[in-house]
């Protein structure tokens, strides 16, 4: 019901064609936005850049115990939708279901993907790869041996995260999922 109320939805957003170049290009664009604390500040320039490259970007909250977080898939020859459910409502949980997401639909193209929380033993091997896309988003390959040598410390946390231009959320979040950090 969720996906299908996307859909619909999809139909009234004007895109450009679907081109995953050009999704790839604006990557670093959209990463940049995990800055900004508002959805009405972001929200509106993320769907300004996904409709760019044939993108178009629904928000819709999941109707009670949908535990889906996100979902992609093309819904025309011309035109990708990536759906959010604003599930969880913190900024690493919400940026990392966009980059998911957007992994999909670079890398796996024309196939449809709804995802929920999932223990790591249930993920497939295109959930791994959308995983990793969004992770290397948030922590550049380059990077990643400085980050895994960081501390909780706030100075250090945003320090790195100012210098790899995402969010502090999104680099706390990424310590917590590899276990550098507790949850809380």
């Amino acid at each position: 019901m969720w996906l299908r109320d996307g859909e619909l939805s999809s139909d009234l957003v004007s895109t450009k064609p679907w081109n995953a170049g050009n999704l790839q290009d604006r990557l670093d664009t959209i990463r940049k936005l995990s800055k900004l604390k508002r959805p009405e500040a972001f929200l509106p320039k993320l769907k300004e850049l996904c409709a760019e490259a044939g993108v178009a970007v629904v928000a819709k909250k999941a109707p009670h115990g949908c535990r889906a977080s996100g979902a992609s898939r093309l819904v025309a020859p011309d035109k990708a939708m990536l759906l959010l459910s604003f599930r969880g409502r913190s900024d690493d949980t919400f940026w990392f279901t966009v980059f998911h997401e957007i992994g999909h639909l670079i890398l796996h193209g024309a196939k449809t993907f709804v995802d929920s929380d999932m223990e790591k033993n249930d993920v497939d091997e295109s959930e791994r790869e959308a995983n990793e896309f969004a992770s290397d988003l948030i922590v550049p390959t380059a990077r990643k041996e400085e980050f895994q040598h960081l501390t909780a410390e706030k100075y250090e946390v945003t320090r790195f995260s100012v210098s790899v231009g995402v969010s502090p959320g999104l680099t706390v979040g990424q310590m917590q999922h590899r276990d550098m950090i507790k949850p809380d």
